[in-house]
Formats: structure tokens, sequence, C-alpha cells
């Protein structure tokens, strides 16, 4: 088993690697991988796998990770780094693919384990390396208590002496856990799903009905405000796709008024509608991003 602290990702992404191919080549296909994170910025384990924003300004490029939104915040005592509400694109796809689990451990548990290590070894480590230390010790007392044999690597990637203050804060009895709730998480995603269409993540198919409705719309603000929710997030590609290819600006008021045919006109708009509802489906069942 081969365990990493798992913040941003790029340490645990390092460590796992050479390990990792060899799993998925088949060499050693029983190695199990484990990302260890804080129970107060979980984002492997309770985060939604999404485009966000890698940044709190929302100015740099979007990538499909797990995260948390980026209006989330840990919350002021958490003093166990790993702080990033994102997680790495590779390592969010092995997660997601099944070749990683990930578990969430509370702050006081992570410092127990640290205070037990420096004892023991006489390395102070730092409290994100902590994470890792905390699982693998769990790792060998059930390998204790089942009497399996098995090899345990964990990352350690940092020593503790910029963390003093928080290791005095354990000492004291003064640190405290903060598990957020489902509301806390709702709420840091909702700058992300502020739309009328409801939240793209949970719900694709239900975007891309709702975008298609507004692609009909015969004025060519409608286009502009589907691409501009697409860039901000809110709509997948499947629903941007169906509203692009629904909108055609002011030309069904041209078809309207020119030709009077009710029956044909309905026909025309439900087949262009239905046209764009299928493709927008078709891009989001074969995950097609623009």
């Amino acid at each position: 088993v081969v365990i990493g602290c798992a913040g941003g990702g790029s340490n645990l992404a390092g460590l796992v690697a050479p390990f990792m191919r060899d799993k998925i080549k088949g060499v050693r296909p029983d190695t199990r991988f484990v990302a260890v994170e804080p129970a107060s910025c979980p984002s492997l384990t309770r985060g939604r796998y999404a485009y966000d924003f890698a940044d709190t300004g929302r100015t740099c490029p979007m990538a499909k990770m797990y995260t948390l939104g980026n209006g989330f915040l840990p919350s002021p005592d958490h003093a166990g780094g790993l702080r990033y509400h994102g997680m790495s694109p590779i390592v969010s796809k092995l997660k997601h693919d099944g070749y990683m689990d990930a578990v969430a451990v509370k702050q006081t548990d992570v410092f127990a384990a640290a205070v037990e290590f420096a004892r023991l070894e006489t390395i102070l480590p730092a409290p994100e390396s902590a994470h890792a230390i905390f699982q693998a010790m769990e790792e060998a007392r059930r390998c204790a208590e089942t009497g399996e044999e098995k090899t345990i690597l964990f990352g350690l990637t940092g020593t503790g002496y910029f963390d003093m203050k928080a290791y005095d804060a354990y000492n004291r009895g003064e640190m405290s856990d903060h598990v957020p709730t489902d509301e806390e998480l709702e709420a840091a995603f909702r700058p992300n799903t502020k739309a009328v269409f409801g939240e793209t993540v949970a719900n694709p198919a239900l975007s891309v009905f709702g975008s298609a409705l507004v692609g009909l719309v015969p004025n060519c603000a409608a286009s502009i405000v589907i691409a501009q929710l697409y860039v901000e997030g809110v709509l997948g590609s499947g629903a941007m796709l169906a509203g692009l290819l629904v909108s055609a600006g002011v030309g069904l008021l041209v078809l309207v008024r020119t030709n009077r045919h009710l029956k044909e006109n309905i026909a025309i708009i439900v087949a262009l509608y239905a046209m764009g509802v299928i493709w927008g489906l078709l891009a989001n069942a074969l995950g097609i991003v623009f």
C-alpha cells in the first residue's frame, strides 16, 4: 500500500507515479493507493468531480477535478495544512476511475500521530506529512490484528519546525476539529451554480434541456448568455452545445412572420429543439469538452 497526503495533489502524484504505472500495466495489480486529506477540507471524499476554476479569483483555466467549489475556505482553526479547494486533475482522474482510495482525517488525530511519530523516530513531521503517517499507522495496526504481512510506503514530505504554534495548541488541548456540514459545502458551490437551469454537476441532463429552451429565445443575447455561463463553469459542454445549436437569433421571428402555416412552424421549432437536446446529451455521454 502506498500512502500520501493530499492537498493539491502534486506531492501525492509524484509519490505514486512509478507504482501506479505498474498497477495500470498489470505488473503489480494488487498495490493499493490511499490519499489522505483533512476532514476540514475534504475535496476527494466529499467534493464533486467537475470542471472548476483552479483559483479563488477565477482567473485561471478551469480543470476537471474533485472540488469543493472555488468559493470554499477551510475553517479558521484548521492548522493542518492541505487547504486547497480542488485537486490535481491527474489524481482526480485516478480516484474517479477507481485506481486510488481516499480518506479524510480530523486534525487532532493527525497531530496525535505526529507526536507519537516524533517520540518514536525523533523526527518532527510537518502537519501535512502527518496525515500520511496517521494512515500508515492505521494500516500497520490492521496488519497486527489480522497477521497480514504488507509493505507500507508513506511520504514524509517535510519537517514541522515552522508549525510549532500548531503543535503547542495541540499539546495544550486548545486544538479543535471542524468537519464542514453538507450545508457549508453546498454554500461553497453556489458561486458556480447560480444559473436558473439548476446545478450543472448534479443534473447535467436537465441543464441541457434548460439551455436549449433559452436558445429558442429569438435574440442574439441568448447565445451570449449561454457562452458566458459556460465560461464561468455554470454550464457543461453538453448544455452549451445544445443552447448554441438551437439558437437562431431573430431567425425564428422571421420564420413565424413569413410562414403563416402554424403547424409547420411548430414542427420546425420542435425539430430544432430536439436536435440541440440530442447533440447536447450525446456530448455529455461521450465526455466531449471544448
